[in-house]
C-alpha cells in the first residue's frame, strides 16, 4: 500500500471548498493571506511575514529586498537545491559556491577563503530539515558585515538550542510546493526582522492594493507602490486553505517524524560501511524532510544499487533514483551564469567581466578541481545606470552592511558592476559531492520500508536518501 503526500481528507477539502465559496483572489493582506502569514510568523518567532507564489520567488524577493546587484557576491553552500541560488542570477549577482562539512553544513573555513570587497551576503540551506548553528552563522556574519538568508524550504518548523531556523536571519524563505511538509500545492513565504526588507519584498511582488497600505508613506520608494516593480508574486487563496490546515499539524507531524527516524537509525546503527547524515539529537528539532545515509560500498560490502535492487525484489517500487540534489558546480548554468537583469544582460564571461563561481567535477565520485574564472574585455555598448532612487542608511543591523549606504536597486535602475572583477576562487566541493555525488541518490517515496504500515507514514511523510560514498 503506498501513502501520499499531501493528505486530502475531509477537513482540508472543507476548508478548500470554503474557501472556493469565499474569494479565489485576494489582493491585500487580508482573509487566509493575514491568518497564515501571522500564524507562521508566529511559530517561526518571526516580526514579518509575507507570502509568495514560490519559494523561488521569495528567494528572489529577499536578495533584492537586502539590496544585491550587479557585481554583488553571495557565499552560498554547494550542497543545495539549485533553486536557492537561480534567483540571484537575475540581479546581476555572483553565487560564490562554498563546500559544507560532514554534516552537510556550511564550511565557514572555506567560506572565509572566498570572502571579498563584493561579498555582500552568506545563504545557507537546512538540507533535509537539518537545522544548521545559525547563532554560530549570526555572529560569523554580523562580524564581518554581511547579510543572512537563510533557504528553509525543508524544515518548516525546525530548531537548533532553542532558536528556529529563520529566526535569526535578515531573510528566511520556505517553498510550500507540493512535497513540503506544509504545502499549499505552490506557493511560498519569506520573514524578516526587518521593516525596510518587508517593504521592499511587498513593492517587488505585490503591486497596488497590499504595497500601498504595507509601505510606509514617508519611503522614498513608495511612489512605485501603485504599479510595483513589474512582478506580481501572489500566492493563490485555494492552496493557503490547505497550508493552513497543515500548519496547525506541524508539531504532530514533527513528533511522529523524530520516532520514525529514531527508529530507522538504531536499525542502521553499528552496520559496517553505513552512516546517518540526518542523525536525532537532543539539542534540535529537525523536520526530517529526508532521512538520509550513506553508503561505502568497500566497508558495507554492497553497493547502492545492490541495496535498491534488493529492495524492489521484495515489493519496494516507489524508490526512485534523483539527481535534483547534487552540488551546484555540476549544473552548467552556474558554470556560464547568464541574468535578465536589464544593467547587466548576459553574465556570459565572453560579454561581461563578471566572476564566475564554478569548479569541474570529473564525475560524481571524484573531488572537483578548483579554478578560477578569467577576465575578458568589457563591452562597448554597456547600457548606462540610471538615476538612484532611494540611499538606504544603515545596514539591517544598524551598521555598515549589504544595506548601508548602497543603491536601493530597481530593475533597470541599478549601478554597473566595476570593470575590474577580481577572479573568485572555488574551493574543491569535497564534502558536497560526497553527500550527494551526481547520478548516486536514491529516493524512496513515504513508505515503513521495515512493515509497511502505510498509515503510519501518512500521518508523517517521509523519505530516504540513500548516497554512495566514494574516496576523492
Amino acid at each position: 500500500m503506498t501513502s501520499t503526500w499531501p493528505p486530502i481528507d475531509a477537513e482540508v477539502s472543507t476548508a478548500v471548498t470554503r474557501q472556493l465559496h469565499t474569494t479565489v483572489s485576494i489582493y491585500d493582506r487580508s482573509g487566509i493571506i493575514a491568518r497564515f502569514e501571522d500564524a507562521f510568523a508566529t511559530r517561526h518567532n518571526a516580526s514579518h511575514a509575507l507570502l509568495t507564489s514560490s519559494g523561488t520567488a521569495a528567494l528572489h524577493s529577499a536578495y533584492y529586498a537586502l539590496g544585491l546587484g550587479p557585481g554583488d557576491e553571495a557565499i552560498v553552500q554547494d550542497y543545495t537545491f539549485f533553486a536557492t541560488a537561480t534567483p540571484l542570477l537575475q540581479l546581476g549577482a555572483v553565487p560564490v559556491l562554498a563546500d559544507v562539512d560532514i554534516h552537510g553544513e556550511l564550511d565557514l573555513g572555506r567560506a572565509a577563503e572566498l570572502l571579498t570587497d563584493r561579498t555582500k551576503a552568506v545563504v545557507i540551506t537546512h538540507m533535509w530539515g537539518n537545522p544548521q548553528n545559525t547563532r554560530r552563522l549570526r555572529d560569523w556574519c554580523d562580524a564581518r558585515g554581511l547579510a543572512l538568508v537563510e533557504d528553509c524550504s525543508h524544515a518548516h518548523g525546525a530548531t537548533r538550542d532553542g532558536v528556529s531556523v529563520g529566526e535569526l536571519a535578515d531573510a528566511a524563505c520556505w517553498s510550500l510546493q507540493g512535497r513540503k511538509t506544509i504545502t499549499a500545492g505552490e506557493g511560498g513565504i519569506l520573514t524578516t526582522p526587518h521593516r525596510e526588507v518587508y517593504e521592499k519584498t511587498t513593492l517587488l511582488g505585490h503591486f497596488n492594493k497590499r504595497a500601498l497600505a504595507e509601505m510606509r508613506t514617508e519611503s522614498p520608494l513608495y511612489r512605485f507602490a501603485e504599479t510595483g516593480l513589474g512582478l506580481k508574486y501572489r500566492a493563490h487563496p485555494l492552496g493557503l486553505a490547505m497550508a493552513e490546515v497543515y500548519l496547525r499539524r506541524l508539531d504532530d507531524w514533527l513528533l511522529a517524524r523524530q520516532s520514525h527516524a529514531a527508529r530507522l537509525e538504531n536499525l542502521l546503527a553499528g552496520r559496517a560501511g553505513i552512516s546517518v547524515l540526518t542523525p536525532t539529537n537532543p539539542d534540535r528539532t529537525a523536520t526530517f524532510y529526508a532521512f538520509v545515509f550513506t553508503i561505502d560500498p568497500h566497508a558495507a560490502g554492497f553497493s547502492r544499487e545492490d541495496l535498491l535492487r534488493a529492495l524492489r525484489q521484495r515489493g519496494y517500487g516507489e524508490i526512485s533514483t534523483c539527481d535534483a540534489m547534487r552540488p551546484l558546480h555540476t549544473y552548467p548554468v552556474f558554470a556560464a551564469p547568464r541574468s535578465s537583469h536589464p544593467a547587466v544582460g548576459s553574465l556570459d564571461r565572453s560579454h561581461r567581466r563578471v566572476p564566475a563561481a564554478t569548479a569541474t567535477c570529473r564525475s560524481g565520485s571524484r573531488r572537483p578541481k578548483g579554478c578560477r574564472s578569467a577576465h575578458e574585455p568589457q563591452p562597448t555598448n554597456t547600457p548606462a545606470p540610471a538615476p538612484d532612487v532611494a540611499k538606504d542608511a544603515a545596514g539591517p543591523h544598524g551598521r555598515a552592511g549589504p544595506c548601508a549606504s548602497r543603491r536601493s536597486r530597481l530593475p533597470g535602475t541599478s549601478q554597473q558592476p566595476s570593470d575590474e572583477c577580481p577572479s573568485v576562487p572555488i574551493r574543491p566541493t569535497r564534502e558536497a559531492a560526497r553527500l550527494a555525488p551526481p547520478a548516486s541518490i536514491a529516493v524512496a517515496q513515504p513508505q515503513d520500508l521495515t512493515t509497511r504500515r502505510a498509515q503510519s507514514w501518512r500521518n508523517a511523510q517521509r523519505c530516504f536518501m540513500l548516497t554512495e560514498h566514494h574516496e576523492a
